[in-house]
């Protein structure tokens, strides 16, 4: 009887190979919890910075005096406390030049929830300032207003940097950089609104508000989970094993 040829089929992957390729997939596994991580935050942190950009505030002014500080005709009996609350959003910055107002503290008095026209809070605060101090805060107005407009416009290339990158769940220069500017750009806003409150605490109390914590909170966010994953990712990728593709196979097998 003829014998039948032993001769191995190399197409047939071996025990090693078999181990080496689950292997791999187990890796493949864990690359994609950091990826769907990463896409969920850079979700939230798209959406949470657009609405803190476009609706919540995130400087906060409030102003205390006495009425007789401002007028000579109060007198003791009537004299009380005068408060004034203003709230601005990065969105004002970009559309309060809009309104025709002629310094900043114009658009302060006519935005103070008090429900006085301007003409009447417009006086009130110039008794309060000089023209140092008003020139003060045309200075911080214009900062802040290239501040909204560099944010608005990292905002649009992390979004376009997501929608190009991470729809195969890839990665790349463009996403590295627009994270690392976007997360800085938020950090700073915050150490600005707080600069900004620190040079006028002679004059009144200001301080970041809702939205700077939260645009705080995305930066630092986004620039943790994604570095976080850039390592990870780096680490599975060393760990994989090298495995015989189909054209390695037919090459032994010719």
């Amino acid at each position: 009887m003829a014998k039948r040829s032993k001769k191995k089929n190399p197409n047939i992957l071996t025990k090693r190979q078999k181990e080496d390729v689950l292997f791999n997939q187990n890796l493949d596994a864990q690359k994609k919890v950091w990826d769907i991580r990463l896409n969920v935050t850079m979700g939230i942190v798209i959406a949470v910075f657009l609405l803190a950009f476009l609706i919540l505030p995130a400087l906060n002014m409030n102003f205390t005096t006495m009425l007789s500080e401002l007028s000579s005709e109060v007198s003791s009996d009537e004299d009380m406390e005068f408060a004034v609350t203003i709230d601005m959003s990065l969105l004002s910055f970009l559309t309060a030049g809009a309104g025709g107002y002629k310094d900043a503290v114009e658009y302060l008095a006519d935005h103070t929830g008090t429900g006085m026209d301007k003409s009447i809070t417009y006086p009130i605060f110039m008794k309060k300032m000089t023209a140092q101090d008003v020139e003060m805060l045309n200075s911080a107005y214009v900062t802040l207003l290239i501040l909204a407009i560099v944010m608005i416009v990292c905002w649009i290339l992390l979004f376009s940097a997501v929608c190009s990158n991470r729809k195969k769940n890839g990665d790349g220069k463009f996403l590295f950089l627009s994270v690392a500017v976007f997360a800085a750009l938020c950090i700073a806003q915050w150490l600005i609104f707080l600069a900004v409150g620190i040079a006028s605490v002679s004059k009144g109390q200001i301080q970041p508000h809702i939205a700077s914590y939260l645009i705080l909170g995305c930066g630092i966010s986004v620039a943790a989970v994604y570095g976080t994953y850039r390592a990870k990712v780096k680490k599975l990728n060393r760990q994989r094993r090298e495995v015989p593709t189909e054209t390695d196979l037919d090459r032994e097998k010719g």
